[in-house]
């Protein structure tokens, strides 16, 4: 399954940005891989990759872990590398 998406937002060292994302989910492992990318206001662009998980913890839920990994920079983010945890219920 695809699943494309975008965001905005404002983080205290980023200021406003958006963040669209592409992944490929794989239902039958609970798996994701894919791609983000962050753009600032200015245009600065951080590019990643992403990779997840899911467990379910009841029949009705689910926690999703998300790891996404600096795989590119532009502007004021060239030379940034890193990898960014996250986990959802």
């Amino acid at each position: 399954m695809n699943i494309d998406g975008n965001t905005t937002g404002i983080a205290t060292l980023v200021g406003q940005f958006s963040f669209t994302y592409e992944l490929t989910v794989t239902l039958a492992n609970g798996t994701a891989t894919g791609f983000g990318h962050l753009i600032a206001a200015n245009r600065d662009s951080i590019y990643t990759t992403i990779t997840g998980s899911s467990d379910l913890t009841t029949p009705s839920f689910a926690r999703i872990t998300e790891i996404d990994t600096i795989a590119g920079n532009t502007g004021r983010f060239a030379g940034a590398q890193g990898v960014s945890p996250s986990s959802d219920w």
